[in-house]
C-alpha cells in the first residue's frame, strides 16, 4: 500500500514527530510503500521526511497569512499526490505549517481508480 504521510515538521523531535517516523518505520518493515511531506524547518536537526515545502519563522506577516492557507504546502502536496498516488493520505500535524491547505490539496481526486 503506498502511505502518505503529511506533518508540520521533518525531524524527529516532540512527540508528535517521533511517533509519525517510528510508525512510517514499522509500515516500511511491513512492505508498504511510504512517503513523508514536511515543512523544510530544521532547527539544526537532520530533516528525515523525503519532500519539503517552504517554511515560513513566526512572527511573520507570510506566517500568519499561511496558518489559514498555505500555497506552498498546498502545491507541494498536490504535486506529490500527483507523483505518488498514495491510496492512504495519513494527517499527522499540520495546524502550525502545512495548515488546511493540505486537507484540500487531497480533497479532490488527483487519478481515477
Amino acid at each position: 500500500m503506498k502511505i502518505l504521510f503529511i506533518n508540520d515538521k521533518g525531524y524527529a523531535k516532540g512527540g508528535s514527530q517521533i511517533y509519525l517516523f517510528q510508525i512510517a518505520e514499522l509500515l516500511k518493515k511491513r512492505g508498504h510503500n511510504i512517503l513523508i511531506v514536511s515543512s523544510s524547518r530544521t532547527e539544526d536537526m537532520k530533516i528525515l521526511s523525503d519532500v519539503q515545502y517552504k517554511y515560513f519563522p513566526p512572527k511573520t506577516i507570510l506566517k500568519i497569512i499561511n496558518n489559514f492557507f498555505n500555497s506552498w504546502a498546498y502545491i507541494t502536496t498536490k504535486n506529490t499526490l500527483k507523483n505518488f498516488k498514495p491510496d492512504i493520505i495519513h494527517y499527522n500535524y499540520i495546524l502550525n505549517q502545512a495548515s488546511p491547505s493540505v486537507i484540500f490539496a487531497g480533497a479532490i481526486p488527483i487519478h481515477p481508480r
